[in-house]
This record gives C-alpha cells, structure tokens and sequence, in this order.
C-alpha cells in the first residue's frame, strides 16, 4: 500500500510540477529585447497574454546592440497556461521591428512546446513559424521576466500593472538540432583537413 501511494504521489507531482519546473534557458543570438511589456492572466480562460515593444536587437555576441526605434516594433505572446502552470499547446508569438524595413516580423511562432516559470520569469519555446532572424530554422525561446513582481502562480488571475512595472523578454533563437550537428560536422572536418 505504501509503494502504491508512493507511486501515485510521484506521478501526481510530475505531471503537475512538469510545465511548471524552469526551462533554465539562455538566451543565443540573434536575441530581441522587448520591454515595457504587460503580462496578464485570465483564469476563466487559463490565457496568458504579453504585449509590449521590441526595444534591441544583438545579432551576436561581439557588436554592440541595435536599437529598434519606434514607431512600428512590437512584441506580443499569448498562451493557454492551466491552473496548475501546465500549457496545452497553444500560443503564439510576434515580435516586429525595424531592422531591414519598417514592420518586419522578426520572430514568430505558433503550437508552445516548452514551458516554466519560476517567481520571476516565465520561460517559453514556440515552434517557429518565420521571421527574417530565423533563416535556418529551429524553435524560438522567451524568457519574460518583472523584477519588480513576482509571478504568483496560476491559481488566480494577475496582471503586472498593478505592482507599477513593466516585464522585460529576450526572445532568441534556439538553433535545430540539425544545424547544430551540421555545425559540429563541418568544425569537425574542417580539424580534420588542417592537421593533415
């Protein structure tokens, strides 16, 4: 009986903690940094949503930033986050701005694979849709975050307005597994042929 109960408590907690453990991820290049965003849950609906403006753009780790300047740059996310901080799989995102032309999409993704969140940031994986940053493609991660607010969970509606700050997201690629290997394959051979 103690085995039985032991077991059913371990899958209750794994199903329940599994959407809601932190993604730990680290934003890569090119990353967009979004602020003055607004985050709101709605619990009748379990819909999360974030709208703000795509503020700088790193195309990688050695130049400085570029700054998106207004008037068209947006970023806006939604997704369907249960009760118990767990995602169903559906969301979207957007991020615009003016790098190569006004109002261009520069990320976007549809069908959320990954979720997590701690207390202070919420952490996405969109499966990509387009975008003019994302020529390979690959998935799309988010990381969301308030310092000035604490994410209480997902048991009651919030927003982040009431406490006077606006969140902050990088949202970044996440190379496909096949450009990665294509990349090691390629560094790899390319050793190979210098020793030689």
């Amino acid at each position: 009986m103690t085995r039985a109960c032991l077991a059913l408590t371990t899958l209750a907690i794994a199903t329940g903690v599994a959407g809601a453990a932190p993604l730990n991820l680290v934003p890569g290049r090119p990353d967009v940094h979004s602020a003055f965003i607004t985050v709101a849950y709605d619990f009748p609906t379990s819909t999360l949503t974030a709208n703000g403006f795509a503020d700088q753009l790193a195309l990688n780790f050695v130049d400085p930033a570029i700054n998106l300047s207004s008037p068209l740059r947006a970023f806006t996310l939604s997704a369907v986050i249960n009760h118990d901080g767990t995602f169903t799989g559906v969301g979207s995102l957007s991020v615009s701005g003016n790098y190569g032309g006004p109002n261009t999409l520069l990320f976007s993704g549809a069908s959320l694979s990954q979720f997590g969140f701690n207390g202070s940031a919420l952490e996405f994986v969109f499966s990509n849709t387009g975008g003019s940053l994302d020529p390979f493609g690959g998935d799309v991660g988010v990381i969301l975050s308030d310092p000035a607010f604490t994410f209480p969970g997902f048991g009651a509606s919030f927003n982040n307005v009431s406490a006077g700050e606006d969140a902050r997201s990088d949202t970044f690629l996440i190379p496909a597994p096949g450009a990665a290997a294509f990349g090691l394959g390629a560094a790899g051979m390319f050793a190979r042929r210098r020793r030689r």
